[in-house]
């Protein structure tokens, strides 16, 4: 869909060394013995500045991934929420689309604005879905009268979550802090400290200072994953099994912001400090979900609290196989996968047997809309590859392309195959690490691709009974979350590969903090031995060299 050329839009910053130096270990000790001193200069400079004066004065020469790793270690970092600063209406940056939609709004028009945000979510446009959901946050702020409190301050977290996950730059970070450090939020929130909400929270907050301060925002991370869920307590657990779940049968929300945090924190691995084992620490998270715990625990079948994601996979390959799909021009599998999204996004709308938002959130803590395009992404994983020459794609037309990928998936529903839920699970994670880490290679859009992006999202909010949706500009910055296929790599202290079984794919050979997307390849667990590509984590040798400037996302 999109051309090649890059967006030069300021994102979030990719974790860089400033300069190459030679790596060397420095004892705990040593660190401890200038922590001091380091402290005292950081809390009024910079850390390049620190940097320099911790060499110039003590001659302690350590690189910048060093630093910011024992910052982490030692929590600190000169960025803190609090709500000293809380804007009473923070403004979203964007035209007023939304705001004439909440002149004379009432309950139906915020329901159906809230879907449209959740459809543009999908598809791929971060901006308007950020617009939309930040005015809903203000206008139920402001009033929500009808609602219980209780009720209100779930449903204000659910859109200060999402404009968080979704925000792109300095400016729609900015407005989403002063969600998050709402004081109708941000007691309750932060007073649970050995929690899952409180790790929740404070992940959340790190993000938002990823555009204006991405060195900030790493130490936050390194913090929170190190104090959190790594260091043991007195019993030898390591903390991430003993915090306070949240109220879900399997909390996918949290799965992927955990999952992102610590894609973050592999990023600036220093030579002395061990990557994290992602594998293993999301394996640990999985198996403390009550979907997943009660079935291992009663030796029930692994399906029997999944039956929510069966409806909606027997849902879209029912739908799939009775419908037909046009040639698409531009064609390829985003464009295809959209326009299966539309098409039954629109059919959802209206089927007697579909599922709420009520019923998702309470057993996945996503949405509706995510669910289904949760769905079709494990859908389309599964269909043919597509010829990268365009002159091919007339041999799979997409009708048949996608009821190939249906075909798959449905015998997979009969058969009740577990693997459908480490499906599920790849899919979410790639969707969220696509939002919430790759804004820096975005591409944009050409006209014609536009055009077509256009066409759906015009076709969507007119089926909703809103007309006035601003187009895409060619040019504009998009991504593709129902194409999106990341592996998941991990090292462990003893250089062995995570057990058979797992679904997330193993690489011991990618280097600290190097990440690609995957362009085929299986996420069953009989193929996660064999995958050869590169993903967050590299290897566990502790001796290899720091990352340079070279060392950053990588994409094929």
């Amino acid at each position: 869909m999109a051309n090649s050329k890059k967006s030069n839009t300021k994102g979030r910053p990719v974790f860089r060394e400033g300069r190459k130096r030679a790596t060397v270990r420095i004892p705990d000790p040593v660190w401890e013995d200038k922590k001091k001193d380091i402290r005292a200069h950081y809390e009024n400079a910079t850390l390049e500045e620190t940097m320099g004066y911790m060499e110039k004065t003590h001659g302690f020469i350590a690189t910048r991934r060093q630093y910011v790793h024992r910052l982490g270690k030692w929590g600190i970092t000169k960025y803190k929420s609090n709500t000293n600063s809380v804007s009473p209406t923070p403004q979203s940056p964007t035209d007023d689309f939304p705001a004439r939609h909440f002149q004379h709004s009432s309950p139906d028009t915020r329901a159906e604005l809230h879907i449209l945000s959740e459809f543009l979510l999908y598809l791929g446009d971060l901006r308007y879905a950020f617009a939309i959901k930040a005015a809903l946050y203000r206008d139920l702020r402001e009033g929500g009268a009808h609602m219980s409190d209780l009720e209100r301050k779930r449903i204000l977290r659910m859109y200060v979550t999402d404009c968080i996950r979704i925000t792109q730059d300095e400016a729609t970070a900015k407005a989403a802090r002063h969600m998050l450090e709402n004081g109708l939020l941000y007691e309750d929130w932060v007073e649970t400290d050995n929690s899952w909400d409180s790790v929740l929270f404070r992940i959340l907050a790190s993000r938002t200072y990823d555009s204006e301060n991405g060195e900030s925002s790493i130490i936050q991370i390194v913090e929170i994953i190190n104090t959190t869920t790594v260091e043991e307590g007195d019993d030898g657990q390591e903390k991430l099994q003993t915090l306070i779940p949240r109220e879900y049968r399997f909390d996918v929300l949290m799965y992927q912001v955990f999952g992102y945090a610590l894609e973050r924190y592999n990023e600036p691995t220093a030579a002395d400090e061990q990557p994290i084992d992602v594998t293993r620490l999301l394996r640990q998270f999985k198996e403390s979900q009550p979907a997943v715990k009660e079935s291992m625990a009663q030796q029930l079948h692994p399906l029997l609290d999944w039956e929510l994601l069966l409806r909606a996979l027997n849902f879209c390959v029912s739908e799939i196989s009775q419908r037909s799909f046009p040639d698409l021009r531009p064609d390829g599998k985003s464009a295809r996968s959209n326009k299966i999204f539309l098409t039954l996004w629109s059919a959802l709308q209206n089927h007697p047997s579909g599922w709420t938002d009520e019923e998702t959130y309470r057993q996945f803590a996503i949405s509706a809309t995510e669910l289904l395009s949760l769905a079709i992404g494990m859908i389309v994983e599964e269909a043919p590859k597509l010829p990268e020459d365009p002159r091919g794609l007339a041999a799979s037309p997409p009708t048949e392309w996608a009821r190939e990928g249906a075909r798959v998936i449905k015998d997979l529903v009969s058969k009740k195959d577990p693997v459908l839920i480490d499906k599920f699970l790849d899919k979410a994670y790639a969707i969220n690490v696509e939002i919430m880490l790759d804004d820096e290679e975005r591409e944009t859009l050409s006209v014609a691709a536009a055009k077509q992006l256009n066409g759906f999202r015009r076709e969507a909010a007119q089926a909703l009974g809103i007309s006035d949706l601003p187009d895409l500009e060619e040019g504009a910055v998009i991504f593709q979350p129902l194409v999106a296929d990341w592996d998941i790599t991990a090292s462990t202290s003893n250089g062995n590969s995570a057990q058979q079984g797992d679904h997330l794919e193993v690489n011991t050979t990618a280097r600290r903090g190097a990440r690609s997307r995957s362009r085929s390849q299986s996420h069953s667990p009989s193929a996660t031995s064999s995958s050869q590509s590169p993903a967050t984590n590299g290897n566990g040798n502790a001796q290899a060299s720091d990352a340079s400037e070279e060392d950053r996302i990588h994409l094929d």
